[in-house]
């Protein structure tokens, strides 16, 4: 999900979603996303995972092969890291 005033990539945060460049921020509704806790091996904490459900369209794609469904398509992001 990208900001309508920056276009730089929308992070999800406590049922909204905020953009770190411009500070533009926007409640989630159902048919937008839906956040879900996924345990990461060798991490203590499950990390908060947005699923996305309508807007995959914008995101970049990659082909790899899921090992639980064996579907051939994945999306990415890469998060920005403030110094």
């Amino acid at each position: 999900m990208f900001c309508p005033k920056c276009s730089s990539l929308l992070f999800p945060a406590n049922g909204k979603v905020h953009c770190n460049s411009c500070g533009y921020e926007r409640s989630l509704s159902g048919k937008d996303a839906t956040v879900t806790r996924v345990a990461r091996p060798g991490k203590e904490k499950p990390a908060d995972t947005l699923v996305l459900d309508e807007i995959t369209e914008t995101l970049p794609k990659t082909r790899v092969e899921c090992p639980k469904c064996g579907h051939y398509e994945a999306f990415w992001v890469m998060p920005s890291i403030d110094a």
